[in-house]
C-alpha cells in the first residue's frame, strides 16, 4: 500500500516535470491545481453519497425526517450525471418535504428534480417540474428557493434551445 503511494506520487511528479519542460511552470501549476480540485470534487461527492446511501438505509421508515438528506442525495446524482438515481431520490425528497411542511425545501427538491428530467432528455417532464416549482416559489418570499428556480428556469431554458429564458434567468440569478 505504501509503495503503490510512492508509486503514485512519482508518477505524478514525472508527469508534472514534462508538463513544466513542455508548456511552463504557470500553466503546468495551474493544470496540476485543476487536477487536485477534481479529484478533491470527486471524492468529496463519492464520499457524500456512500455517508448518506447508509444514513438513508441504516433507517428507511424515517423519510419525512430524511427529506433534506433525500434531497442532497437526489443533488449529488445530479452532479454526478446520474439522473436515473437522481430523478426518484429528488421525488421522494419533494413528497417528504410536502408530508413535513417544508416549502423551502419543497422548492428546491423539485427545481433539482427539474434539472435531472432535462438532464435525462425527458423536457416535457423538466418543464412540467418547473411549473410547479414556481407555484411553491410564488408563496414564498425565500431567496434559496427563488434561487433554486431561476438555476431550473436557465438549465430548461438552455436545453430547449431557449436561449432568451436561458439568459434572463442567469442575468436575475446572477443579480
Amino acid at each position: 500500500s505504501t509503495w503503490l503511494g510512492l508509486r503514485g506520487l512519482h508518477d505524478r511528479k514525472t508527469m508534472l516535470e514534462e508538463e513544466v519542460r513542455r508548456d511552463g511552470w504557470l500553466i503546468a501549476r495551474e493544470r496540476d491545481l485543476r487536477r487536485d480540485l477534481e479529484a478533491a470534487l470527486t471524492r468529496a461527492t463519492t464520499e457524500g453519497v456512500r455517508w448518506l446511501d447508509q444514513l438513508l438505509t441504516a433507517s428507511p421508515n424515517k423519510r419525512p425526517q430524511h427529506a433534506p438528506a433525500l434531497f442532497m442525495r437526489g443533488f449529488l446524482a445530479v452532479l454526478l450525471a446520474d439522473p436515473a438515481t437522481a430523478r426518484p431520490t429528488l421525488a421522494t425528497a419533494a413528497s417528504a418535504a410536502r408530508d413535513t411542511t417544508q416549502p423551502r425545501l419543497l422548492a428546491q427538491a423539485l427545481a433539482m428534480e427539474s434539472v435531472a428530467a432535462n438532464l435525462a432528455g425527458d423536457h416535457a417532464s423538466g418543464h412540467r417540474l418547473l411549473d410547479e416549482t414556481r407555484a411553491v416559489v410564488a408563496a414564498l418570499d425565500d431567496l434559496p428557493a427563488r434561487l433554486a428556480l431561476l438555476q431550473a428556469e436557465a438549465i430548461d431554458g438552455f436545453t430547449r434551445g431557449d436561449l432568451e429564458v436561458f439568459r434572463s434567468a442567469s442575468a436575475e440569478g446572477a443579480q
